[in-house]
């Protein structure tokens, strides 16, 4: 974790460190509930106050668009559905 608080270590290596944080059980993809407690957890500490509606409407929109073009319809974020995201393919360092 030092080594990217002194600019260290490439996107992708980033990118896996912030999935893993996120991924509060560790199994790999991270759930609606995660994202729930991800967008929350950044609201707390960015001092912001959204009313729990829009939270969950935000948490949703970003599921659902996770689960755009998936056979199987989970709403499930993976690490491949992340490196593969518009989001992340700026260059952010």
């Amino acid at each position: 974790m030092d080594r990217f608080a002194r600019g260290g270590g490439g996107p992708d290596e980033k990118v896996l460190f912030l999935f893993r944080m996120y991924d509060l059980d560790g199994d790999g993809v991270l759930t609606e509930a995660e994202v729930e407690a991800v967008i929350r957890a950044s609201l707390h500490q960015s001092g912001l106050r959204l009313p729990d509606g829009d939270v969950l409407a935000l948490t949703a929109a970003l599921c659902d668009e996770a689960a755009e073009g998936r056979e199987d319809g989970g709403g499930e974020i993976s690490i491949d559905q992340v490196r593969e995201s518009e989001l992340f393919c700026a260059d952010y360092n």
